[in-house]
């Protein structure tokens, strides 16, 4: 549908940074969304978290290496699950990023193998969302 948004409707990570063994879910509704707390609560993780599953440089998440997005205490694997959701027909897409020992990333749009090229670019759910630019990850100056 033309003008219809996408928007975040949840966010899962287990073994991402300090999140530890237990699932981190935040749910998301349409419209304005503040994330708020302590120093240290895990409001910027939240956000590399996002920027992780969609495709972005180790740099933009806070580490030198993708390696070091595992949480060390777990042999669990490192993943992210990022759901994105049409506000006009509630129809969702699921990207869920594992970070794989030998081979980086391991990404899924809808229980299907993608690339991080089309996670990147957002070509997997394009035909569906009408030429709109899904998401995007960028760092803030300073």
């Amino acid at each position: 549908m033309r003008g219809s948004r996408w928007f975040i409707s949840s966010v899962e990570a287990r073994a991402f940074k300090s999140v530890g063994s237990c699932r981190l879910t935040v749910p998301f509704n349409p419209g304005l969304t503040c994330i708020v707390g302590a120093n240290g609560s895990g409001k910027s993780n939240l956000l590399d978290a996002v920027c992780f599953a969609c495709g972005s440089s180790p740099s933009l998440v806070g580490v030198r290496r993708l390696a070091d997005l595992q949480c060390t205490d777990l042999q669990e694997v490192c993943e992210v699950v990022v759901s994105l959701t049409n506000s006009a027909d509630r129809r969702t897409h699921i990207i869920k990023c594992e970070l794989a020992k030998d081979t980086g990333r391991i990404y899924r749009l809808d229980g299907k193998l993608k690339t991080g090229k089309d996670i990147k670019a957002g070509a997997a759910v394009q035909p569906a969302c009408h030429g709109q630019q899904l998401f995007s990850c960028h760092a803030s100056p300073g």
